[in-house]
């Protein structure tokens, strides 16, 4: 048992060290000049509901300045993608839904995970409505998130959990490429969040069991990778 187990880790480790994350560590601001060429692109507006507080990047749209917050990126492919997010959220305001949101989205087909307070939901086909998809979870602790897609297939982890908290289809994509956005719905909520990091990977569709790879820079090394070490 422990040599199969053994040989478990190491596969796993392999698979992890072998495919390339784009991974934002949110201790600094998303276009800080720290991140070289790995910036997102940034929401007009969206700086002025942005600060790093204790190492993590805290929003609040709470504020009654109609300000928004929304980080994209647009990678080349999105036909099987992992995307991993650890956030908590304090407070929201208004009409519920979109307080604070992370999602895949393809010309073909979108899922988005939402994130209030009280509850985690998904908008995604087969949900429907304003509160699409819920579940009763306490999100002003820090929870994992992961959503995966696979064509039209999407899953959704909690934290280390291997049985996946929802999975379905997504909706209709209405974008002209692919698209790796987070942000919160400014116009109908408003969200005071902490987001600690938020990494993604177009080369699958990865359960929890193969971790995101965070870039070390040991202090007289190169820079190494080892996986796992904020969860």
């Amino acid at each position: 048992m422990r040599v199969a187990a053994l040989l478990a880790f190491f596969v796993c480790s392999s698979t992890a060290m072998g495919m390339k994350w784009v991974v934002y560590e949110a201790d600094v601001l998303p276009n800080d000049a720290k991140l070289g060429d790995d910036v997102w692109e940034i929401a007009e507006g969206s700086e002025e509901n942005m600060t790093i507080e204790d190492g993590v990047l805290h929003t609040n749209t709470t504020k009654d300045n109609g300000a928004p917050f929304r980080m994209a990126r647009y990678p080349a492919n999105l036909s099987k993608a992992t995307i991993e997010v650890k956030l908590k959220v304090v407070q929201i305001v208004g009409q519920t839904g979109w307080a604070a949101y992370f999602g895949l989205h393809d010309p073909k087909s979108v899922a988005y995970v939402l994130c209030e307070d009280k509850q985690l939901q998904v908008y995604a086909a087969g949900c429907g409505g304003w509160r699409p998809c819920p579940q009763d979870i306490d999100m002003t602790t820090y929870h994992i998130i992961r959503l995966t897609k696979d064509g039209a297939d999407f899953k959704v982890y909690l934290d280390d959990e291997k049985k996946p908290l929802w999975e379905g289809k997504g909706e209709a994509g209405e974008v002209k490429e692919p698209t790796v956005t987070l942000g919160d719905g400014t116009g109908t909520a408003g969200a005071d969040s902490y987001w600690d990091y938020v990494a993604y990977t177009t080369d699958g569709a990865f359960p929890p069991d193969v971790p995101v790879v965070f870039a070390v820079a040991a202090s007289g090394k190169l820079t190494t990778t080892w996986a796992a070490i904020k969860r």
